[in-house]
Formats: C-alpha cells, structure tokens, sequence
C-alpha cells in the first residue's frame, strides 16, 4: 500500500481527515499525522512516504515552503495541497514546485479520492523510471562500456508501456529518463525511428485508442483519452484521433458497429 501522510495546524481538521475517510480504500496507508510543517519534514526525512496531503496555510513555516526543503533534502512523495478559495498564489508556488494536485477545502471524500488514485500513478511511473536507471547503472557496474541499447530504444519502450502517463514528452524524458540534453535528444531520436518524437507518441497514442476502441463493449471516450494519456484533454484527443483516423473518435466507433452487424448478417443477406 501506498504510505501518506498528514499535515494541518487544525487538530480538528487533522482528526476528522485520519478517522473520516476510509484510507485502505484507496489503496493507502496513514503513516502519520503532523500539526506543522518541521514536524513533517523530521518525519519525512525518517519514514519513507509516498503521498503528502497539506494545508498550505501554516504557522512559521508553510506548506508551500515544507515542498520546497522537502524537495532540497530529496524527498520524491507526490504532494497534494489542500488550501482556500482565496490563495490563488499558493497554487502558482505549488505548481512551480512540481506539484499537480491542488485542491480547494472544504473538499470532498471523493475529490480526495481521485487525486490519491492519480497521484498513485505518478508514484508508479516514477518507480519504474528510477528501476529503469538503476538498472542501467548496474549493467555499467558489471563492465558496459556501451550502453546495451541505445538509449532512443530505452524511451520508445518507455513510451510503449506508459503510453497512459500524461507527462510524456520531449523534456520529460529528457530529463527525467535518458538525463541527456533535450535538443539532443530530440535529434537522435529523429535519427534512429525516423519521425519526430511527438509525431512517434502521438501516432502510438492512437493506435491504442483504435485498439480500445475495437474492442469489445460500451468504451467511454474520457476512458479511452485517460488510458492513453490525454484524459486531461478529451477535446484534444477527439481533435487529434481525427486528424490521424479522419473521423471522430465517437464516428469511428459507430462504424465499427455497423461492420461488425454487418457481419453478423445470414450470408444470403450479404448477397
């Protein structure tokens, strides 16, 4: 399970979230609870976490400035903020740090809930990609002077397998999969697949969609664009599965019934 943790100067607030709200439900565990922001950093230098959940209007220190030493010390725990309707430059500071979950109080159990499930998935994608580069590491420990593969082949399959991860791009994997410069990358990438790096996701992206979208069933299209990583953006993906596909994605799945009823047809009908 996932290990969160949760900051408020309110007791009150603090208590009714820990007993509130069904945890395990959402695959976490409560590691701890703290009332300040150096409570939490002392427990989160000591206890591997996963998930943060804090106020960002805090006595001494804040919330916004707790993710920022956090981050210096190393801390990786996807953070979600929990402020009022009026701290506008709060959520502009968070997001500069690299926080994606902000939410306004008094939030719901299930808004809550949904940016713990995709918080999650951060923290997945971000575990493979720290095991991808160990084990690279690894691989020149034991005598590589070369890479084993190129590393365009490490981002392609990196893309493959996550073609659901919403922050795929140039930059991203750049920095955060390959640690090589951006233009350079960019270039290389051109070199060996023959096609642009975003031309390549977005051409997979909706491949995948035809494919969840062949199968079987009632496929929403808000499912289909998060699977593929674009449930941010469902107009975007609608706009460009068009220009890939010629016809909407809805459009597409309407032929698709009408072949496949078609085939269902007693074969003197289909003559």
């Amino acid at each position: 399970m996932f290990q969160l943790l949760l900051v408020d100067d309110e007791k009150d607030v603090l208590g009714a979230m820990e007993t509130a709200i069904s945890w395990e439900k959402y695959g976490v565990q409560l590691a701890g609870i703290c009332t300040n922001a150096l409570e939490a950093l002392e427990f989160m230098r000591k206890t591997p976490l996963d998930l943060v959940v804090t106020d960002v209007k805090m006595p001494v220190v804040s919330g916004i400035e707790m993710i920022r030493q956090a981050r210096e010390m190393g801390i990786s725990a996807e953070f979600i903020v929990l402020s009022g309707f009026d701290e506008f430059e709060y959520a502009q500071s968070a997001m500069s740090l690299g926080v994606r979950y902000y939410l306004l109080k008094p939030c719901s159990e299930e808004e809550l809930g949904d940016a713990l499930m995709r918080a999650q998935k951060d923290c997945v994608h971000r575990r493979e990609a720290a095991q991808a580069l160990h084990t690279r590491d690894e691989n020149q420990k034991v005598g590589h002077s070369q890479e084993k593969e190129h590393f365009v082949d490490e981002i392609v399959d990196y893309i493959n397998t996550h073609l659901d991860d919403d922050r795929l791009s140039l930059k991203w994997v750049s920095n955060n999969l390959v640690y090589r410069n951006e233009d350079y990358v960019g270039k290389a990438f051109s070199a060996r697949m023959g096609e642009f790096f975003l031309s390549y996701l977005n051409r997979r992206r909706i491949e995948k969609a035809k494919e969840l979208l062949d199968q079987p069933g009632e496929n929403k299209m808000y499912t289909v664009a998060d699977q593929i990583g674009l449930g941010h953006n469902p107009r975007y993906f609608s706009k460009l599965f068009k220009k890939y596909v010629g016809c909407s994605p809805t459009e597409y799945q309407l032929r698709k019934r009408q072949e496949n009823m078609g085939d269902c047809r007693p074969d003197e009908e289909k003559d």
